[in-house]
């Protein structure tokens, strides 16, 4: 009755899955204690391994989406709780959940990589303890080309799936720009002030 199947004997238990042999282990500790030490651990194994391919799944699911179920189904609830949210409210959140979890794919199947080997750059450059002015050029036309191509792609999926995000490429790509030339000038600045004083 507890897993709705028929078990008369031990070797019908190597026909279950991990669910239904979890129920047993959980729900019928005395018989599962009379079964072989030998054949208990066995069964132990499959449940074990299950639950870690279950975990597994999870934070595959939670990578590729940037939100676990958990948090989706709390979420969910506390929209519907307060007697204030719409519909709209609700679309508004999967509005958010899509966007992340388009970010969150951009991120690992292109543009980390991306940065890192921007990053290997940058570290390369430095390595002399400054960056000279060439270098500095070429580490900014990297960065802005990388910018460029993750606003332009995240603005075509974005409206692919209908967001409402009314911020402006040019006006994004020209912020993150001015921060770029501002940050890659400090550091330049003072490299060579300080290599200078020594």
């Amino acid at each position: 009755a507890l897993i709705g199947k028929n078990i008369s004997k031990v070797q019908d238990l190597y026909n279950l899955d991990a669910k239904d042999l979890k129920l047993i282990k959980e729900n019928m500790p005395e018989a599962w204690a009379k079964i072989s030490s030998k054949i208990r651990d066995a069964l132990e194994n499959v449940i074990d391994y299950n639950d870690q391919l279950s975990d597994l799944e999870d934070s595959l699911a939670e990578a590729l989406t940037g939100i676990s179920f958990d948090d989706l189904d709390s979420n969910f609830s506390s929209t519907l709780v307060d007697m204030s949210n719409s519909a709209a409210d609700f679309a508004s959140n999967m509005e958010t959940d899509l966007k992340n979890a388009i970010i969150r794919a951009m991120m690992t199947n292109v543009y980390s990589a991306k940065l890192e080997e921007w990053y290997k750059g940058f570290q390369t450059a430095m390595s002399d303890g400054t960056l000279s002015s060439d270098e500095t050029a070429s580490l900014k036309g990297q960065y802005n080309d990388i910018v460029s191509s993750a606003i332009a792609t995240r603005n075509e999926l974005f409206k692919a799936i209908g967001a409402t995000d009314t911020t402006t490429t040019s006006s994004l790509q020209k912020g993150i720009q001015n921060v770029s030339e501002t940050t890659a000038d400090a550091i330049e600045g003072y490299m060579n002030n300080v290599l200078g004083q020594s």
